[in-house]
């Protein structure tokens, strides 16, 4: 929570600091912006438009300046907006929006796209959200590996999804040594080989 607070300040804090320099305030929110429009390339062109390849939607774009200039996201918007939106964030350095996505996309984790953002997390080497979601389908491995999505993302990325399959198998084992350690009848014979 620190750290989203810290970056919710650093996010609000440029704009401000930006407007006060009477400088390129559109770019306050974003290093990759800044130092885009700050650029001589950009200062020497009559013309200046940066394309968002990632937004692949007139209502994700929209949803991405809003929240570049309001610094909050609308309240009624698909979840995969989020995963775009925290592509983009990271793509253009915008923590705050970063952090924003992933809070969103661990408090409304199901087992139609844990792998989706299993895959996210990996993608863009991110601890806080692989944990959450690795620990949500471990915990909920039944729902995830009957998902329909389940086999395609074993297509497409085996080792993850063995890795996921180890960790769940030793939430069994751990699971099975605490019930046997509390029940007095010392540790259980080990069926899992690692």
């Amino acid at each position: 929570m620190a750290e989203e607070s810290a970056n919710k300040m650093a996010f609000f804090g440029g704009l401000t600091k930006a407007f006060k320099e009477q400088l390129k305030t559109d770019a306050a929110r974003s290093k990759v912006f800044w130092n885009i429009l700050d650029s001589d390339d950009c200062n020497d062109s009559s013309i200046k438009i940066i394309g968002l390849p990632d937004m692949t939607t007139c209502d994700e774009l929209k949803t991405f300046l809003e929240f570049i200039y309001s610094g909050s996201l609308p309240d009624m918007i698909p979840v995969e907006h989020f995963r775009t939106l925290y592509v983009a964030a990271k793509e253009y350095e915008i923590p705050y929006l970063q952090e924003v996505c992933r809070n969103h996309l661990i408090a409304s984790m199901n087992s139609s796209d844990a792998f989706d953002v299993l895959e996210l997390a990996e993608i863009h080497s991110d601890r806080i959200l692989k944990d959450a979601i690795s620990e949500f389908i471990t915990t909920n491995m039944k729902d995830t590996l009957f998902s329909t999505k389940f086999m395609s993302f074993v297509e497409r990325n085996p080792a993850l999804a063995v890795t996921t399959i180890r960790a769940y198998v030793n939430k069994i084992e751990d699971d099975r040594r605490k019930t046997h350690n509390t029940s007095g009848e010392g540790p259980p014979p080990s069926t899992v080989e690692t």
